[in-house]
């Protein structure tokens, strides 16, 4: 019985902070509007939101889910939100600029990886 429900829990938790994520971005996008940092993205909102999903998707699949343990420990869920958003950022942060889609050394790009801890653990991934 445990081992089906983390099967069905895992990727739904994947699933929807993948969602979150892209959600987060896409406010920054809108945020971003009619200022200085608009400057920094050279490509539409979606082909942006629907490489950073993919990115992160692939890291949170790579770094996997805690939820189901009986007992987990702060430390580790911390390890593992930190390990994800380090994976996604070198990830992602490389796809975007090599691909030109967006400068990653912006401040956006940096307000938005810290910005994705915070939804991270306050979401329940872990």
């Amino acid at each position: 019985m445990q081992s089906r429900i983390t099967g069905l829990l895992t990727p739904f938790v994947i699933a929807c902070d993948t969602c979150i994520v892209g959600g987060l971005f896409h406010r920054f996008y809108h945020w971003a509007q009619d200022t200085a940092w608009e400057k920094t993205l050279q490509a539409s909102e979606f082909q942006i939101v629907a490489t950073l999903m993919l990115c992160y998707l692939l890291c949170a699949m790579h770094t996997g889910v805690i939820l189901y343990r009986r007992k987990v420990f702060a430390y580790e869920v911390l390890t593992r939100v930190t390990k994800n958003v380090v994976f996604f950022a070198i990830l992602g942060g490389g796809i975007l600029q090599l691909g030109g889609y967006m400068d990653a050394w912006s401040k956006l790009f940096l307000a938005y990886l810290l910005a994705v801890p915070y939804f991270s653990v306050c979401s329940g991934r872990l």
